[in-house]
């Protein structure tokens, strides 16, 4: 495969557009420029500022008419590459492809990154090989871009369809973090707060059982001490009541016992009671 000088490219009519005086020409490649920039709202401007982590699609002013003996390969311009800026969609641009070509620049930097219509955007080689007799690519039926309007439709519609504008987009990417983390709290502190009412209500009803049990263990209690203190007190009153007949026996008693010795002492002795002397 042979790398083409800027001469042999200019031989082979590789563009349809615009006339080779207007195209970039180095010794070994050409410089393409920025002939549509058009945004994720598909919007066609004229320049662009590429804000951190933003990114456009830079739509190629050259159009191409590839050989069916020569393949070009894109790459991005280093300039852009030391400025944060890459380059997607790029690569191997096949035998036969008729059209503008594109990419989406991204900006990796720090500060936005303005491109306008005019500007130098990716470099591209070209590559000639010995084409085989039935090219694959006629059997791929390669759409024909070559009507630049028609292209352009196509890119806003893959824009449309598959770029999203929240792409690196970090404040957008944390808010929507935030929401769906703060979403999940509320669910779980809305389940927290359910599981701590019903522990409520099943802890009021254990206080009020308790409070219940202890009110009827209370006056069970009562009732125990009551009776308590009336087996006592008619125990001491039976106490106190045998106590003073058991007084009044002994005084009862007592008072026989003194009889008895008043009546002895009033009785003279016989003979069968007299105590016996001794001489």
């Amino acid at each position: 495969m042979e790398l083409l000088n800027y001469e042999q490219i200019k031989a082979q009519k590789i563009f349809s557009s615009p006339t080779p005086d207007k195209i970039n020409f180095t010794d070994v490649s050409v410089n393409l420029k920025a002939g549509n920039i058009i945004t994720i709202s598909q919007s066609d401007v004229d320049s662009f500022d590429i804000p951190p982590r933003g990114m456009v699609v830079v739509v190629s002013e050259e159009v191409f008419d590839m050989p069916m003996s020569v393949v070009g390969y894109t790459t991005v311009k280093n300039a852009l590459s030391r400025k944060g800026i890459m380059a997607v969609n790029i690569g191997l641009v096949d035998n036969g492809f008729k059209g503008p070509i594109s990419s989406i620049l991204i900006n990796f930097g720090r500060e936005d990154f303005s491109i306008a219509k005019g500007d130098t955007f990716l470099r591209m080689t070209f590559h000639q090989f010995d084409a085989p007799a039935v090219p694959a690519t006629q059997a791929r039926k390669l759409t024909d871009f070559s009507n630049k309007a028609i292209y352009l439709k196509s890119v806003k519609q893959d824009i449309r369809g598959y770029l999203d504008p929240t792409f690196l987009a970090l404040n957008d990417i944390k808010e929507q973090i935030t929401n769906k983390v703060m979403k999940s709290i509320g669910v779980t502190f809305g389940w927290i707060l359910g599981v701590v009412a019903i522990l409520g209500f099943l802890f009021s009803i254990f206080f009020e059982f308790y409070d219940w049990k202890k009110q009827q263990d209370k006056f069970q209690y009562e009732r125990v001490v009551s009776k308590l203190d009336s087996v006592t007190l008619a125990a001491t009153a039976r106490l106190d009541s045998a106590a003073k007949k058991s007084a009044e026996t002994q005084q009862l008693i007592t008072k026989l016992s003194s009889q008895l010795e008043n009546l002895e002492k009033r009785i003279p002795p016989t003979k069968s009671n007299r105590k016996p002397t001794t001489e």
